[in-house]
């Protein structure tokens, strides 16, 4: 006896048929009965045909009686028995019923701000359910899907998610016998990524000649932010590019090499050091070296360190005869700020917000037909209300923020009028 499959999945309440194929091998033709063991309590079988001797046979076990009490895994064995000879084989027979728990979702948690562009959604398992139905959508009506799969997992990778952007998400339970409700939304919303650049201004460092004395320049970074991206800004004018090795290291006194010495031989270097840039190649004219290049190294090394305090520009020339200097030179680093979260962020006829970035006063202007309320707040990066502003209504809305009061740095402005919420991003200088 051979099943056609080792495993059948059946449902609580209705009846399963099993198939197997009767083989025989050496011409042999006595008359072999079948037997199911190990049933489960309550559960009754029956065969067709319940004896055969012809090979090749098909043989259908039907069960029935099948109840909540045996969910779950059961193995079922099916007994062959001649006068001669007995064998046995057994199938795994996966028991569903055709209902659910209330699925629940566990991470990113409903009204989560500043989650990654490649967060993993998790949620509670369900011991009924075979697989998952997973959909990720910009809409609280999910007509906009970034994602929609069936996994057998509880968990599920996102990756390349837009900076800034509310998401939501939701799960349903899902096997051979019935798909369950969807989970109820939870919504989450992605940081924003935020680079500001220190530079060099001083007058130009020698680069003493073959040496291995070097020279080093030393920039502050003033912002205490953690860093989730960093590129390097260098322009050194030199006769022969290739003596020079460039590394950089940050206040966590970490060290990555920019560029080594090589046989590249024009003039100068004017480049931007990226981990997601060209690898380096040498210029058949000056500047030797020019645009976005991959460092040696990984500045990606730097990731997660607080970029505040000193970071130190190293060059070395390694060749004899040709000299330079640094002519000027910057740290770009990126960090990663909350969003408010957004339940929708509509279109609203006629807005304008100016300036941008601003030293404090921003402009306000949007047509308001019905005369709505006008509720404005604002919020830091950290999620914060820091400023809330009410006003009466008007048909033509044009109003002047004062936000001087605040500090420096980015903000977000909310909003609400009548049943619509804009949030826009604000650079206050």
């Amino acid at each position: 006896m051979l099943p056609i499959s080792n495993f059948t999945d059946a449902c609580s309440g209705s009846n399963v048929l099993i198939n197997y194929t009767y083989q025989v091998f050496a011409g042999f033709s006595e008359i072999t009965t079948f037997t199911a063991l190990n049933l489960p309590s309550g559960i009754n079988a029956s065969f067709n045909p319940s004896s055969t001797s012809v090979n090749g046979t098909d043989v259908v076990l039907t069960l029935s009686g099948l109840t909540d009490a045996i969910l779950g895994n059961n193995t079922i064995s099916v007994q062959a028995s001649s006068t001669s000879l007995t064998r046995t084989v057994d199938t795994n027979l996966q028991v569903y019923s055709p209902n659910f728990n209330t699925q629940t979702l566990i991470a990113p948690s409903d009204g989560s701000i500043g989650v990654a562009l490649n967060p993993t959604l998790s949620w509670t398992p369900q011991s009924n359910a075979k697989t998952y139905d997973v959909q990720v959508s910009t809409d609280t009506s999910f007509n906009t899907l970034i994602a929609s799969v069936n996994t057998t997992s509880t968990s599920y990778a996102l990756a390349n998610l837009t900076e800034a952007t509310t998401y939501y998400w939701r799960v349903r339970p899902v096997n051979p016998c019935t798909t369950g409700s969807f989970s109820a939304t939870n919504a989450f919303a992605t940081y924003q990524q935020v680079c500001n650049t220190t530079s060099y201004s001083g007058s130009a460092l020698f680069i003493p000649d073959n040496s291995p004395i070097g020279v080093s320049s030393t920039l502050s970074v003033a912002d205490s932010v953690i860093i989730t991206d960093v590129n390097i800004g260098v322009t050194i004018t030199h006769a022969w590019i290739g003596d020079i090795a460039l590394s950089i290291t940050d206040p966590a006194n970490k060290t990555v090499n920019l560029i080594t010495s090589s046989f590249c031989e024009p003039q100068n270097m004017n480049t931007i050091f990226d981990d997601s840039g060209a690898i380096a190649t040498c210029n058949t004219s000056a500047p030797g070296y020019s645009g976005t290049i991959k460092p040696s190294g990984a500045l990606s090394l730097f990731n997660g360190d607080n970029a505040q305090g000193n970071w130190v520009l190293f060059a070395e020339d390694q060749g004899p005869s040709d000299i330079g200097s640094i002519i000027s030179w910057g740290v770009t680093v990126c960090s990663a700020v909350s969003v408010p979260l957004a339940v929708k962020n509509e279109v609203i006829a006629g807005f304008r917000m100016w300036p941008n970035p601003s030293n404090g006063l921003i402009n306000i202007s949007m047509t308001n037909p019905n005369a709505d309320k006008v509720f404005i707040d604002v919020f830091d990066t950290l999620g914060r209300r820091v400023k809330l502003l009410r006003y009466g209504t008007n048909f033509i809305f044009n109003e002047s923020l004062d936000l001087k009061e605040l500090q420096k740095g980015i903000y977000f402005i909310k909003i609400i009028k009548g049943g619509q919420i804009l949030i826009k991003k604000i650079i206050l200088n």
